[in-house]
């Protein structure tokens, strides 16, 4: 990998090659720099997504009155039957100009008790209005509100009220990748059974199948997940549902196998498949580096490694990073033999060690032959 980009943090995503051929639970990963030297890295799995929520419940004025010098004006929101009505801020709409009045807001749930829930300023004056109340947090659930103003001898009111509710709720979304695996099928009784492969090590999110066949069926994927797919057309109306969610799957074999339970229908016409797993990143300093290299399949090494940067890594996601590409992937076969140090460019320790203690006991025992026989 080729250093680029102005960040300070760089990313690598891992592609289903390095899945295949690395551990099951990546420990086996070890990044470094043109110099060989080790880099410290994290595993970032999940992009934020925002969700934006925007209601409005117009609200009716039940009941009007006066007392003193004071107006109350009673409002309630029409509740769906088993729903709580959130309100991040009231609304007013008034025909009065040029006036400033400080407001006192109550909440029911009953039209009967009344709990004070602020003093507000509304006001047009000149062009500038203020004609909003935020309320909360948190948002209350009152279904009915209460106007007090003092003082109001220029007599507002309003000719409408609304309820709002606006609030943005933070999620996070898998990294996904979707590929056309390589595949055969087969005719078995009453099934169809299509066995998929390139599966090694890949965490399935799903399985989607592409056909123009007519149908309604159950399909098992690995023996595991069930569902039935369909794919129908009345009246010029076409309904579908042809995707498996797999949850995650994950096996260590290289296929698995779907089966479609025909009964005694003819079977489906596969157009082509398409499986949707889930990928992670890498995400390191790449500060003062030019390259990277990625070398993983160490038989030895089965834990992942621990950094320092996976404390402050919230820090460091808010800050962002260059996703790199990968120039070139080397996958040595399995039936070339090969030692750590060739596949790593690395000294095993423990090897150097043993070979010392084998080559100190072999000289040992010359000079003890060589005492004897003098």
């Amino acid at each position: 990998m080729k250093n680029e980009g102005d960040k300070q943090y760089k990313g690598l995503r891992l592609t289903g090659e390095i899945y295949h051929a690395a551990q099951e639970n990546l420990a086996d990963l070890r990044l470094f720099d043109q110099d060989g030297q080790p880099v410290p890295y994290f595993m970032h799995s999940f992009s934020p997504q925002e969700t934006a929520v925007h209601k409005s419940h117009p609200m009716e004025l039940i009941h009007s009155f006066t007392k003193g010098d004071s107006f109350y004006y009673d409002y309630a929101v029409d509740v769906p039957e088993d729903e709580d009505v959130l309100a991040t801020s009231l609304t007013v709409v008034t025909n009065h100009a040029n006036f400033a009045k400080q407001v006192e807001l109550f909440g029911s749930y009953d039209n009967r008790h009344w709990e004070k829930i602020k003093d507000a300023l509304l006001y047009r004056v000149e062009g500038n209005e203020k004609l909003e109340i935020p309320l909360g947090p948190p948002a209350p659930k009152y279904t009915h509100y209460r106007f007090k103003i003092p003082n109001n001898l220029e007599k507002i009111a309003f000719t409408g009220v609304t309820l709002n509710y606006n609030d943005v709720t933070l999620s996070h979304e898998r990294f996904t990748e979707t590929f056309t695996p390589q595949y055969t099928i087969e005719e078995q009784g009453q099934k169809t059974l299509i066995k998929l492969s390139g599966l090694r090590n890949l965490k399935l999110d799903s399985f989607t199948l592409e056909t123009d066949s007519i149908f309604k069926r159950r399909v098992i994927f690995a023996d595991i997940h069930a569902k039935t797919l369909y794919n129908l057309s009345f009246q010029q109306t076409h309904y579908s549902d042809l995707t498996l969610p797999l949850d995650g799957f994950r096996t260590s074999e290289d296929t698995a196998v779907l089966v479609i339970e025909n009964n005694d229908d003819q079977p489906i016409q596969v157009k082509q498949l398409q499986v949707k797993y889930y990928v992670d990143e890498l995400v390191f300093n790449g500060a003062g580096k030019t390259g990277f290299v990625l070398k993983f399949g160490h038989p030895e090494y089965t834990v992942p490694p621990t950094y320092d940067l996976v404390f402050y890594q919230d820090q460091i996601l808010q800050e962002g990073y260059d996703l790199l590409p990968i120039l070139a992937l080397k996958i040595l076969p399995a039936d070339q033999a090969t030692t750590a140090e060739q596949l790593w460019g690395l000294k095993d320790p423990r090897f150097l060690f043993n070979s010392v203690i084998v080559a100190v006991a072999i000289l040992l025992g010359v000079i003890i032959i060589r005492k004897l026989i003098k």
